[in-house]
């Protein structure tokens, strides 16, 4: 566990200067719109992490790499320390977006924004979701969903990119993105025609179902990043740094 907390210290110090301050920034502009009630901006933490994790990624190849072969650590602990790079950014993130989620539906609720933004912020923004079918509940379960299939997809591409290598990931993960693309666009095209269900139809409003779901998201992705780095370990541990 030392390892790990050492590497992981490693990696941040290196990154933050490259790049990973902006993740800070990032946060805070999605923390700042939600306090003005426009509380669909809280999803951005779908994806606000990656800011802070993405210029590891620069830090983790080429040259730099030679420094991970000097360093006094296993192979097990550098993978290791890798997913728990992407895993805890991630959660955190998540768990600010529902909280943001939260505490913007209070602010607009509160009366307490002025009169011009109140109207184009959290007034406009309530009056667009429900024209497009979504409810405030909603937004609960659409940012812990979108955000298990983000970590999933990171944590599949770094496993293969550990084990076969970065061309072999990218070509693995490209349909995946592919997919979910694909059915985003159909989805929405489709929404026009009254083809498919509005997602307030299919989508939980209870408090306790909401909850019970995006705790399972989390799980889901937590230990699916588990087991993909049981098995990278597992499978490099042969290589050498």
């Amino acid at each position: 566990m030392d390892e790990i907390k050492k590497m992981m210290r490693f990696d941040y110090v290196n990154c933050i200067g490259i790049g990973g301050k902006y993740a800070y920034i990032f946060c805070a502009v999605i923390f700042a719109a939600c306090l003005l009630g426009a509380y669909p901006a809280a999803v951005g933490f779908m994806v606000a992490p990656l800011a802070l994790f993405s210029p590891i990624e620069a830090v983790r190849k080429g040259d730099f790499m030679k420094i991970y072969g000097l360093l006094p650590v296993k192979r097990e602990s550098v993978i290791k320390a890798l997913f728990a790079e992407i895993l805890i950014p991630q959660t955190i993130g998540g768990i600010l977006g529902e909280l943001c989620l939260l505490i913007s539906r209070a602010v607009g609720e509160s009366g307490i924004l002025p009169p011009f933004i109140q109207e184009h912020t959290y007034d406009s923004v309530t009056a667009n979701t429900e024209n497009t079918g979504l409810n405030y509940s909603n937004w609960f379960v659409l940012l812990a969903a979108g955000l298990a299939m983000i970590t999933a997809i990171i944590c599949l591409f770094y496993a293969i990119k550990e084990i076969k290598g970065d061309t072999v990931a990218i070509i693995a993960c490209i349909p995946f993105l592919v997919i979910m693309c694909a059915l985003m666009i159909v989805y929405f095209i489709t929404l026009d025609y009254g083809i498919l269900p509005l997602p307030q139809e299919f989508l939980p409003t209870n408090p306790v179902l909401v909850v019970l779901i995006v705790a399972a998201c989390f799980a889901a992705f937590t230990a699916f990043g588990w087991l993909m780095c049981r098995l990278t370990v597992k499978l490099t541990a042969d290589k050498e740094m």
